[in-house]
């Protein structure tokens, strides 16, 4: 969503922080990601809420080269609350209907012209890496940073080292609009 903030109204985007590239942006569907995909489907059909969470949690908290005893149990507990949660809203609520950018953003991405972070987990899936090289590639101003030991969930895995660099890069941001 940021992307498509981003060219919409340019004029009020100083600058984007793509932590990491997902949603619209994953243009590769890879093998994991079909994985995942079929696996959240197929226990969402069957009405089993611990398998779709469990589904969610291995593919964007594990990831790619990890298992769960890798993780901090809290986390793991934190993300598995936070999945439930989204899905039984889901089934509260309804789903929303997505609206695609029209033309899609990936095929705009030159346009914008906004300094951006990315920050990838190197646990991340494939299709989050090739995302994040796809914009690396075409956009204007960027600085790409990959963390070892963490996925799709860096602010949740490592969010005191985020938050330095948040900083850090909102700094930078700043001072080159002054000077």
């Amino acid at each position: 969503m940021a992307t498509e903030v981003a060219l919409a109204v340019p004029d009020r985007v100083d600058s984007l922080t793509l932590c990491p590239p997902g949603g619209s942006l994953l243009a590769t569907v890879t093998d994991a990601l079909r994985e995942f995909f079929r696996a959240e489907a197929a226990a969402l059909k069957s009405g089993d809420l611990d398998a779709a969470v469990e589904a969610n949690v291995s593919a964007w908290l594990v990831g790619r080269d990890r298992t769960v005893a890798d993780l901090d149990p809290a986390i793991l507990a934190q993300v598995r609350l936070m999945q439930r949660r989204a899905f039984e809203a889901a089934d509260l609520l309804g789903d929303a209907d997505e609206v695609e950018a029209d033309p899609p953003a990936l095929d705009r991405l030159a346009d914008i012209h906004a300094p951006a972070l990315l920050l990838v987990g190197a646990n991340d899936l494939d299709a989050t890496h090739d995302a994040a090289e796809r914009l690396a590639a075409q956009l204007s101003d960027v600085r790409v940073v990959t963390w070892q030991g963490v996925a799709h969930l860096p602010t949740l895995e490592e969010p005191d080292r985020f938050t330095e660099l948040l900083l850090d890069w909102t700094a930078q941001v700043m001072t080159r609009r002054a000077g």
